[in-house]
């Protein structure tokens, strides 16, 4: 649910799920990452994919149609197409495709960025899995084949990254961030924001 509800580019939703608790996938799984044990581990591993078809044309003149409905955006239905989805800087199907994959990376990684969030409000544990073979990078590819053979995945649809989710068995330590006054400015570069 926290996914579903989360925001993206122009309410592509570019996204799906899969919930996966079977110990061979999740072995599978595993070995696809490089072997991190706690995919193995963890009773539920979320396999998250983008939808390559949900930055079309097609898929965004429905999104937009939706906005429309719901009063979020006014925009004549004859100029949807000329003034956004036409449009080089709003409209991801008319993108260079490594700008649409970063789009699509982008709202996937909200998504799940938000399933991450709330389930560590309701006490979950979890782990955002981004070191995997997958067809951006190339490796690995007859184990990620057969993984997308065996969870139905079509062709539209490509693994990017996992979640795991469970209940920890630790309580570790908050891992080292930089301050706010190094990653933050006010008004302008660099004066420090703090």
């Amino acid at each position: 649910e926290a996914a579903r509800r989360a925001p993206s580019w122009s309410n592509l939703q570019p996204w799906h799920f899969i919930v996966v608790k079977e110990e061979d996938i999740k072995g599978k799984l595993s070995t696809l990452s490089m072997g991190q044990r706690l995919i193995r581990q963890a009773p539920v591993v979320i396999v998250c994919c983008g939808n390559l078809q949900g930055l079309g044309k097609s898929a965004h003149r429905e999104a937009l149609r939706d906005l429309v409905a719901a009063g979020a955006i006014k925009i004549p239905p004859e100029l949807m197409d000329k003034a956004v989805i036409e449009n080089p800087i709003l409209g991801p199907s008319v993108m260079e495709s490594s700008v649409a994959t970063a789009i699509l990376l982008e709202n996937l990684a909200i998504a799940y960025t938000f399933m991450a969030v709330e389930a560590t409000n309701q006490g979950l544990g979890c782990c955002i899995i981004g070191g995997l073979g997958n067809p951006l990078n190339k490796q690995m590819t007859e184990l990620y084949n057969e993984i997308t053979k065996a969870l139905e995945i079509p062709d539209n649809l490509q693994i990017f990254r996992l979640l795991t989710l469970g209940f920890p068995d630790e309580n570790p330590q908050l891992r080292p961030r930089k301050n706010l006054r190094d990653i933050a400015s006010l008004e302008k570069y660099p004066a420090k924001f703090m």
